[in-house]
């Protein structure tokens, strides 16, 4: 059995449903045979993908909130350390963060307020530079 394989039959229907919805396009073409398959084999039809997107309402009420995914109410996680940079003027700052990314969907609400906190430090470092006169 392929990794993919392993991985789909360890996944409820709606995240099936949901990591065809998101990642189908960017697997080769034996692991989308693999995905369809799965689908198959769950009566899920591509056709009609996203009425089978939402979790089953028992799911929904025994879930903790704030640990499945916003995107598609997977729990279903990996931990990662992700590498960013701001440049100022001349000078360049690499930093780290920790990063829980979703495995079904991809999305990481880390990196999303990453970006937010990088746009924010960026919009004060050109506020001081322009109080600055430079």
């Amino acid at each position: 059995m392929k990794k993919i394989e392993l991985f789909l039959t360890q996944l409820e229907n709606f995240e099936v449903a949901n990591f065809y919805k998101f990642k189908f396009d960017s697997f080769m073409p034996s692991s989308q045979n693999s995905i369809l398959k799965e689908l198959k084999k769950r009566n899920m039809n591509v056709n009609e993908i996203d009425k089978f997107t939402i979790p089953p309402k028992n799911y929904l009420e025994t879930i903790d909130k704030d640990l499945v995914c916003p995107n598609c109410l997977s729990n279903k996680y990996y931990n990662t350390k992700e590498q960013d940079s701001v440049t100022f003027s001349y000078v360049t700052i690499d930093y780290n963060y920790d990063a829980k990314i979703c495995l079904v969907c991809s999305y990481s609400k880390d990196k999303v307020d990453n970006k937010k906190v990088k746009k924010s430090l960026f919009s004060v470092l050109n506020f001081i530079k322009k109080r600055s006169g430079n």
